[in-house]
């Protein structure tokens, strides 16, 4: 029966791990190899002192070591090679930056954002600085304003993003979402 991951400190982090996560050998291995997770290996993870594999933030240290509730061979609640909810490999769900073994997607398609009729009575310029992922078809999602300038522009800067196309990021030959932010630029000429 699924339990709840063990209260414990994580594994080794790796982007190619030799040794995924597993129940136990019942005969100890004659070369003993660290299990590891498929995480960037620039995350920072909280330890437990702990002797046994777990989650520093689990409920509570429980009888029987247990990597989670759920499918694959991650750590925690999620499906997948990963850490914590989610699925896919990384931590809290697949979604990965850029850099450590990671492209960063290219853009195929951007659409010039366009002004709305009071940025441009105001003649208004300036850059909107917008969140988005980029996921493995090449789609944005999670659009938002994380620097505006107001006068309808963030709108308009959120509109164009939703249509950009790009090409995958990779890992490993693969593709795979990736968080970033991309600057609107709104000049009039």
């Amino acid at each position: 029966m699924p339990a709840p991951v063990t209260r414990g400190n994580p594994p080794k982090l790796e982007p190619k791990p030799i040794l995924l996560l597993t129940a136990a050998p019942k005969i100890a291995p004659r070369l003993p190899i660290q299990p590891a997770l498929d995480i960037q290996p620039d995350i920072k993870m909280a330890k437990a002192d702990l002797p046994n594999i777990g989650m520093a933030n689990a409920p509570s240290p429980t009888v029987v070591a247990s990597m989670g509730n759920e499918a694959g061979a991650g750590l925690g609640a999620g499906t997948g090679n990963g850490l914590g909810s989610g699925a896919g490999g990384n931590y809290g769900g697949g979604v990965f930056k850029v850099g450590g073994g990671v492209s960063q997607p290219q853009v195929l398609f951007a659409p010039d954002p366009t002004f709305t009729e009071e940025a441009r009575q105001a003649k208004a310029a300036g850059k909107v600085v917008v969140y988005l992922q980029v996921n493995q078809e090449g789609h944005p999602m999670h659009v938002r304003v994380v620097r505006g300038l107001g006068m309808g522009l963030d709108e308009k800067a959120v509109e164009a993003v939703r249509q950009y196309k790009f090409k995958p990021a990779m890992k490993d030959g693969h593709p795979v979402t990736v968080e970033m932010n991309v600057e609107v630029n709104f000049q009039i000429f």
